[in-house]
C-alpha cells in the first residue's frame, strides 16, 4: 500500500461521518466520532470489544438512527435513512455472523441480494461471475447451509457486491478463515478497491492481516476515536497499545 493512494483518497471523500453520537439508556456507544472515506480507499476500522465498531456501522449503513451528527454519502446527507434505501444508493454491509438463506443455493442468495441492490448492472458482474470472483464458483447450486464458516464469508462478500455498491463495509471476514484464506482477503480487496471503483472500511481483529491491508487506521476505545493515521503509525501509538490490554499489537 503506498501513502499516495490514502492521500488521493482524503481528497476525494466518498463517505464523511461528522460527529457521531448514540446513546443507549445511560450508556454512550459512540462519542463524536468522525471519520472520511475516500474513493478507492481500504479504511481499517479497530478497538477493543465494546469500542463502538458495530455501532458504527450500523448507523452508517442505516439500522440505527444516530442520537446526533451526520452521515453524509457522494455529497447527500444519509443520516437515518433506512436500510434498503442505503443499500439501494450504493452502501452495503457484511455481518461478522453471515445469515444466508441455508436452504436456498449460493446462486440463488446471490440473486436475491441483486434485486434488493442499486439497480445498476453490478460493476463486478453477474451473480455467477461474482461467485467465482469470491472462490464459490464450484459451490453455486450447493445449498447455502453446507458451507463451512469460510464459504459462508465468502457469500456473504459475494451477496453484498452483488447489491452493487460503491461503498463497502466488512465486518471480520478473515474471521474462521486460515492463515491462507486471510491473505486473500486482503488480494480480493486490494482488487476490488483498485479494479472495482470501491471505498472499503473493514472492521478485523487479525491485526496481521488488516495491518497488511488497508491505507489507513481508525481506532475507537469506549465509543471515542483515539487514533488515526497510517497503519505503521497507528501500530506505535501509545493510546492504542494501552487500548488492547498494554500490548503491542502484532
Amino acid at each position: 500500500m503506498t501513502g499516495v493512494v490514502a492521500d488521493n483518497a482524503q481528497r476525494d471523500t466518498v463517505l464523511d461521518v461528522s460527529l457521531v453520537r448514540k446513546n443507549f439508556a445511560g450508556l454512550v456507544a459512540l462519542d463524536g466520532v468522525s471519520l472520511q472515506l475516500g474513493r478507492k480507499e481500504i479504511l481499517g476500522l479497530i478497538g477493543p470489544n465494546g469500542a463502538g465498531k458495530s455501532t458504527l456501522f450500523n448507523i452508517i449503513a442505516g439500522t440505527l438512527k444516530p442520537t446526533s451528527g451526520t452521515v453524509t454519502f457522494r455529497g447527500r446527507n444519509i443520516t437515518g435513512l433506512p436500510p434498503n434505501r442505503v443499500c439501494r444508493l450504493g452502501i452495503a454491509r457484511t455481518y461478522q455472523i453471515p445469515k444466508p438463506f441455508l436452504d436456498m443455493t449460493v446462486l440463488e442468495n446471490v440473486y436475491i441480494a441483486e434485486s434488493f441492490g442499486s439497480g445498476r448492472d453490478s460493476k463486478v458482474g453477474t451473480p455467477a461471475e461474482i461467485c467465482d470472483l469470491v472462490g464459490l464458483k464450484d459451490k453455486m447450486h450447493l445449498e447455502a447451509g453446507m458451507l463451512n464458516v469460510s464459504g459462508k464469508k465468502r457469500l456473504e462478500v459475494a451477496r453484498a457486491l452483488a447489491t452493487s455498491p460503491d461503498v463497502l463495509l466488512l465486518d471480520e471476514i478473515a474471521a474462521g478463515m486460515s492463515p491462507t484464506e486471510g491473505e486473500w482477503a486482503v488480494r480480493f480487496m486490494e482488487k476490488m478497491s483498485q479494479s472495482y471503483d470501491l471505498s472499503i472500511i473493514w472492521v478485523e481483529h487479525v491485526m496481521r492481516l488488516l495491518m497488511k491491508g488497508v491505507h489507513r487506521v481508525v481506532v475507537l476505545d469506549h465509543g471515542v476515536k483515539i487514533a488515526e493515521g497510517r497503519p505503521e503509525e497507528v501500530v506505535n501509538d501509545e493510546k492504542v497499545q494501552q487500548a488492547y490490554l498494554g500490548g503491542k499489537l502484532s
